[in-house]
């Protein structure tokens, strides 16, 4: 389904033919991408030149970068890493915005400049980050073309992954991001059915090993859901006991009210005999 074929045929006279060259597959095109990440690259060492870079810092700078709009503008449909990147970042940034906010208002102790440096987006993360996003634009791309061979049908999971399997770059992808691979023999495993582009978007996207700073975030959220927890926990057991203190409360008084209204019949009743 990915790559042209000849077909070669000779007789019982030993005459032979070849046939011209099937149509040929649409070819990655990487300009897109080297465009964007040079862009990004860029912006971060533009930034990382007054201290660590915040992951918002750099969503912001990227989403008014000329190049980055450039690249997209010249090459709409071609694959590419910048939204792919950013995407991932926003939503890191979120989680952490969210953290902090728990941390902030239950006064964790730490301060800011740590909690910066902690969340901090390293050159090495944003490097990546990219390689991922590309990994993942190629094994799309190989939908892609196989679907566009097929008329533009669908294919099923076990014909895009021969499909994938014969191209070298897909290849040498899937070895440096092992993960990407245990995500398609999964799929091919478990869907017998035709396989969908949005399928294997969110199945690769999902296998994706996470960046150095999204595990920092993903502790910090952690740290912030275990003390919303405590707080929880906290206000739970105050309520129970402020619970049985009433119950306790309670039963005092009717014990009082009891022993009163039987000293007022004992009395009452000393009166009657003394009558």
């Amino acid at each position: 389904l990915y790559h042209a074929f000849t077909v070669s045929a000779e007789n019982s006279k030993g005459e032979s033919d070849q046939s011209e060259p099937g149509p040929q597959p649409r070819l990655f095109d990487r300009a897109r991408i080297e465009a964007e990440r040079d862009a990004m690259e860029a912006l971060h060492d533009s930034l990382a030149s007054n201290g660590p870079v915040p992951i918002g810092a750099l969503v912001g700078a990227v989403g008014e970068d000329t190049a980055v709009r450039s690249a997209a503008a010249a090459a709409p449909s071609a694959p590419e890493v910048a939204a792919s990147v950013m995407g991932r970042l926003r939503a890191a940034a979120a989680m952490t915005d969210e953290a902090e906010a728990v941390l902030a208002h239950q006064g964790d102790g730490m301060g800011a400049v740590a909690e910066e440096a902690s969340m901090a987006l390293s050159s090495a993360d944003l490097t990546a980050a990219m390689e991922q996003a590309e990994a993942v634009a190629r094994l799309l791309h190989v939908w892609d073309v196989a679907t566009e061979a097929d008329g533009g049908g669908c294919i099923t999971c076990a014909e895009y992954a021969a499909s994938a399997a014969a191209d070298p770059a897909i290849g040498r992808a899937l070895a440096a991001l092992p993960t990407l691979r245990v995500a398609i023999d999964q799929l091919t495993q478990s869907h017998a059915g035709d396989l969908s582009r949005s399928q294997l978007e969110a199945a690769l996207r999902d296998a994706l090993p996470p960046l150095a700073v999204e595990r920092e975030v993903r502790m910090r959220r952690e740290a912030a859901e275990g003390l919303l927890r405590k707080e929880e926990d906290a206000k739970r057991q105050a309520e129970e006991e402020a619970r049985k203190r009433e119950e306790e409360a309670a039963a005092e008084r009717a014990r009082r009210k009891a022993a009163k209204e039987a000293a007022a019949e004992a009395a009452a009743a000393e009166a009657a005999a003394r009558e």
